[in-house]
């Protein structure tokens, strides 16, 4: 389906700040074990740990500033004996001598906790990270079809590197940072109130200022993260389209084109747009975090010296609350950017979270336990009354109230113009879509009742343009069948008239295909993808438009595995070229989401109807065609 680049083909974020938080929670402890919630709590108790020495620290420096005034104190007083000067330098060796070992387990301390608290956080977070990257992608491979009609695929490819990436940052480190910082912060500053309340009111005055900075920063980062987000994923998508298809970028001498189109794209410029403004806010932030750092010490330095030269506060308790508020006021502000990186990380991660907790249309009334497909035990195809429109166009009625019936065994040829509604029919069997109205039964059971895992165990598909994987040719056929043996391997590909040209492959089925099967020809890959179907061992067989794609002599060799694939198998045959689907028991003629006409080949030519117009037509374009080539060859 067409997408237009002024749409932003991604899931809905319109979700509050609150609904983030809490869906990042949830996955979180979703995602992790009971022995990592241990080890997570572990080091919640590390980072509080660690944030607790730096007030210890601060009262250490209040330690150093008393024995160093006692000792000044006793120097400067001559009144004293020797032998009293000698018992003071004695009390000053003796204290500190407790001041360094207070020092020094201060700084055990901070070793010991601060190794805990990162390493079982990194611990915890690298495995977390794993695990919703892994049920991220087992969710995106069990979405719906109709998810991937609304969602670029290079968005799901940036959201899944780019966007877990800050989110495993952000588990490693961050929340350690913030758990110390906060319990410095809130610990320093109730020491600093209990030493002395009045002037520890005049820095926190300051501390409110940094907190309301940090908050704005946060705030900020919280609502621009994501939208940005947004917008360069999709300016990653477009560059996933061009290097995808980059020969036919480099067929076209298209490389300036698509370089503009990545520069002057609304998406990206919107992107930096939003990044101009996180930044603006977060200079604004830090710089005012340093203000008002600076201008509390001014003040606690300023209000102490008063006190000190009134005599009404000793010097030690100055400098104990001056350190409890310096480094709180710090922390409180080294805090908040951890804090905007973690909120970051979590508008990041929303789109993976959205995958991971939402429902699928589909599948949302099947249970994997389901057995009733055990009751299929041929393959007896019935629609009835069947009408269908694709949820991204729901009022374009693609089916218009279609009925027929397939008998097990049967090959059934579906023609029609294009756009006719043929393919929907394949995509409905395949359990793509839910249909709007009617039913579609195999052997009596409805469709929707079964699991649609269980219903493509038994339908093999080959389509116009057979997908092939950056593989061997062994891995790409054991994609259909993981259990398979290699000499049903070899059996497969004889049925699919690939033998020969594997086994005179050097490396035969170790050979590497290259990305999306660029090392095969077009017949090649189209046999593979046969022999592929055939490993399954399905009992229908969907054949849209197979050899619509390739050359006369690759469609005859292609034809013939075909022919040998669909045998035993109910066939449902799409064909481009009406003359192969001679043979068929029955021709369904599709016309505007109808079928106007139902018979054998010859029926239908006696009806002299819209499939005769068809095989009209196209005798008609085979001779233009070859009118032109001669013309080509008389002007050579």
């Amino acid at each position: 389906m067409e997408t237009n680049d002024n749409e932003l083909l991604i899931p809905s974020e319109n979700r509050r700040k609150s609904s983030s938080i809490k869906s990042f929670l949830c996955v979180v402890w979703k995602c992790t074990t009971v022995w990592e919630k241990f080890l997570f709590l572990l080091g919640v108790a590390s980072a509080v740990c660690t944030g607790l020495c730096q007030p210890f620290l601060s009262f250490t420096f209040g330690e150093v500033s008393q024995v160093f005034v006692k000792i000044t104190s006793a120097v400067n007083n001559h009144t004293l004996d020797p032998s009293d000067l000698e018992t003071a330098y004695k009390t000053f060796h003796t204290d500190m001598n407790r001041v360094v070992i207070h020092f020094a387990l201060v700084g055990i301390a901070f070793a010991v906790f601060g190794f805990f608290q990162f390493s079982l956080f990194k611990y915890v977070g690298d495995n977390t990270t794993y695990r919703v990257r892994t049920n991220y992608i087992s969710r995106l491979l069990y979405k719906d079809a109709q998810y991937f009609d609304t969602v670029s695929t290079g968005y799901l490819s940036t959201v899944l590197n780019d966007n877990l990436e800050r989110f495993r940052e952000a588990f490693n480190e961050k929340i350690a940072f913030i758990i110390c910082f906060i319990t410095d912060f809130v610990i320093g500053t109730s020491l600093a109130f209990y030493t002395d309340w009045k002037l520890a009111s005049y820095g926190s005055i300051f501390a409110l200022g940094i907190a309301f900075s940090g908050f704005i920063n946060s705030s900020s980062m919280m609502g621009t993260t994501g939208k940005q987000n947004k917008h360069y994923a999709n300016a990653g998508s477009i560059a996933f389209q061009t290097l995808s298809s980059f020969k036919t970028v480099i067929s076209l001498n298209g490389q300036k084109q698509e370089l503009e189109r990545q520069e002057n794209h609304f998406k990206l410029k919107a992107g930096e747009k939003y990044g101009a403004r996180r930044a603006f806010f977060l200079a604004t932030s830090r710089s005012a975090t340093h203000f008002f750092c600076n201008a509390l010490n001014g003040i606690i330095l300023y209000v102490g010296a008063d006190l000190i030269y009134n005599k009404t506060m000793d010097q030690a308790v100055i400098v104990t609350l001056f350190h409890y508020m310096l480094f709180s006021a710090f922390s409180l502000g080294e805090a908040f950017p951890h804090l905007s990186y973690l909120f970051n990380a979590i508008s990041s991660a929303t789109p993976i979270f959205e995958v991971l907790t939402s429902k699928d249309n589909i599948i949302e009334n099947c249970h994997e336990d389901t057995d009733d497909m055990d009751e299929v035990t041929e393959s007896n195809l019935s629609f009835q009354d069947v009408g269908f429109s694709y949820p991204t166009r729901p009022d374009a009625e693609v089916l218009k109230g279609i009925s027929f019936n397939i008998k097990n065994g049967e090959r059934i040829g579906l023609v029609g113009a294009s756009g006719s509604g043929k393919s929907t029919i394949v995509q409905l069997l395949l359990r793509y879509y839910n249909i709007t109205s009617g039913k579609i039964l195999i052997d009596g059971v409805d469709l929707k009742s079964i699991n649609p895992r269980k219903i493509r165990q038994h339908i093999g598909v080959v389509s116009q343009e057979p997908i092939l994987f950056n593989a061997t040719i062994e891995d790409n056929i054991r994609f259909g069948n993981p259990n398979v043996t290699t000499s049903e391997i070899y059996e497969a590909l004889r049925k699919a008239n690939a033998y020969d040209f594997v086994c005179s492959f050097r490396d035969g089925l170790k050979t590497v295909v290259g990305e999306r099967g660029s090392q095969l020809s077009g017949g090649q890959k189209q046999r593979i993808a046969i022999a592929r179907v055939l490993v399954r061992n399905p009992k229908i067989l969907l054949l849209d438009e197979a050899t619509s794609a390739l050359d006369s002599e690759s469609e005859k060799v292609v034809q013939v595995a075909l022919r040998k694939a669909s045998e035993g198998r109910t066939t449902i045959t799409i064909a481009h070229s009406l003359a192969t689907i001679k043979n068929c028991d029955k021709i369904l003629v599709v016309s505007n989401g109808q079928i106007v006409e139902t018979g054998t080949h010859e029926e239908l030519i006696e009806k002299e109807g819209v499939f005769l117009e068809l095989i009209r037509a196209q005798i008609l374009k085979t001779e233009e065609d070859n009118s032109d080539d001669s013309d080509d060859e008389r002007k050579e």
